[in-house]
């Protein structure tokens, strides 16, 4: 049996990455029915952790529209380079 202690539980998601390496940003290819930061963001949510912070840097726009149906904390990181 777990007890509650009231103690609330939080995730950070990194998200700030230029994806150099894969020539498109990776966060937001498919994953099953949805993209990879959702299906990650999802799971977090579902999980009931709170807050869910995702830090963007140079596909922020794309991120952001990609998680428009959940509920999260967007930090910019200016030097994701």
């Amino acid at each position: 049996m777990v007890r509650s202690s009231g103690l609330q539980i939080g995730a950070v998601v990194l998200a700030a990455g230029m994806s150099v390496r894969m020539g498109q940003p990776k966060m937001i290819l498919p994953w099953r029915d949805r993209t990879i930061i959702s299906q990650v963001v999802f799971t977090m949510s579902e999980a009931k952790l709170h807050p869910i912070v995702v830090v963007t840097g140079k596909y922020r726009e794309l991120i952001v529209q990609t998680l428009s149906r959940f509920e999260y904390i967007d930090v910019y990181n200016p030097d994701y380079g």
